[in-house]
């Protein structure tokens, strides 16, 4: 009983906070009050033009495929830059439901019971992403792929529970949808496709359905990278081209952007923690190699004071940019790199996950923290290995989890506000 009224009063608590940095607009992943200028800038181009007859696409300033954009000028008539919050704050809100109708299906057969009150404690981290809340209250378009990803995965869901063709269709349409809101989420339409697709039985008619569903619902964005010629719209190119094939300096960064959200889950697997030191002691090597690789890659670049990530913000705070910097950096990539081979041993959902988001984000100019928030949090809570965790430590588990990323908020609000 003492710990169902503390999981409600903490829910009440996020869901309250969440309404108070809306009202306050917080700016939690900085960049809020900029972007907002160009998102509405877009939302009047498409009021006022026809998409399929010539669009002025070196007007569109924006890096992201426009469904964020039709859907809202389809739907409404905003006067102003008010109006595209509130319809972000609804989105929002529905996140937070489909999450936590999505971890109901995710213990839906679990030998370890999480009850109601976890459940919605644990959807509620969502509302904590600095990521998401900005996007929230300035009206900024990447809620939509956010939604759009949640939705994805619920019906992935409910598709490994009942295979109907109906639950196969809705996460494939939801799954595309999400690229149609960032080119980045192409790492989701890769996750879906290897993990429906029967590769054991490569001739095989749900093999073919599958295929055809992701052809046609992908046609439109064919169509608008042969426009664009490119796969990001004329006006991002000429600024700035943000597709840089295989850039290797990326991993140091991205690696300890990662280790930011995995960090409080290895706290609870505990029933391998004799297989991680086997693993790294079997494996020493390889992770020695890796230190170095990411030590050299460090000292081949400047560090950017923008973009990198907390862990980078954190260190460059502490020590400063120089020698001891990348003694550190190196190291905390290393401790990622670490636990992510162990989540691979012991979920491979996970593990084709990390590889598929690392891959991609070595492709970008440029790697920021939001890249990954809350993608990653999202995944690790419906894929994580739960046979792991001690049955003893669920209102742990599910108390940590929040107050975690409680804490990584409010860091995100001291360094964005100048606190310190």
């Amino acid at each position: 009983m003492k710990f169902l009224r503390l999981h409600y009063i903490y829910l009440a608590f996020i869901i309250i906070f969440f309404f108070i940095g809306y009202v306050l607009v917080e700016n939690s992943s900085g960049g809020g009050a900029f972007d907002i200028v160009h998102i509405f800038l877009n939302y009047q181009l498409f009021e006022k033009n026809n998409l399929l007859i010539e669009f002025p696409w070196t007007e569109y300033e924006s890096t992201s495929l426009p469904l964020y954009y039709f859907i809202t000028s389809l739907l409404f008539n905003f006067t102003d830059s008010l109006e595209l919050r509130v319809f972000n704050l609804v989105i929002a809100l529905l996140c937070f439901f489909i999450f936590y109708r999505t971890l109901k299906l995710v213990f839906k057969n679990k030998t370890i019971f999480f009850k109601k009150h976890h459940l919605l404690l644990m959807a509620s981290t969502i509302l904590l992403s600095p990521y998401l809340r900005t996007s929230t209250f300035w009206g900024l378009e990447e809620v939509i792929g956010i939604f759009c990803l949640l939705f994805s995965i619920f019906y992935f869901k409910s598709f490994e529970l009942k295979r109907s063709n109906y639950n196969l269709l809705m996460c494939i349409f939801f799954t595309c949808l999400s690229f149609y809101t960032r080119q980045s989420y192409i790492f989701l339409m890769a996750f879906i496709f290897f993990n429906l697709i029967d590769l054991k039985k490569i001739i095989e008619k749900k093999n073919f359905i599958i295929i055809f569903y992701f052809v046609f619902f992908l046609l439109p964005a064919l169509y608008i990278f042969y426009i664009w010629g490119h796969v990001f719209p004329p006006h991002s190119v000429i600024i700035t081209d943000r597709f840089k094939l295989l850039l290797i300096t990326n991993i140091p960064f991205i690696f300890n952007i990662i280790l930011v959200y995995i960090l409080p889950f290895t706290f609870f697997m505990v029933k391998d923690t004799y297989k991680i030191k086997d693993l790294i002691f079997s494996k020493k090597y390889l992770f020695i190699i890796f230190y170095f690789f990411n030590l050299l890659l460090l000292n081949m670049i400047d560090i950017p004071s923008n973009g990198g990530g907390a862990v980078s913000k954190i260190l460059i705070f502490l020590f400063q940019k120089g020698y001891v910097f990348n003694l550190m950096f190196s190291l905390s990539s290393t401790i990622s790199f670490i636990i992510i081979c162990h989540i691979y041993l012991i979920s491979k959902k996970l593990g084709l996950f990390f590889i598929l988001i690392i891959f991609t984000f070595l492709n970008i100019a440029q790697v920021f923290q939001e890249y990954f928030d809350p993608i990653i949090l999202i995944f690790m809570l419906v894929f994580y290995p739960y046979p792991v965790l001690n049955e003893k430590k669920v209102n742990q588990f599910s108390l940590l989890v929040p107050t975690y990323h409680l804490v990584f908020l409010i860091f995100a609000l001291i360094y964005y506000y100048k606190i310190i």
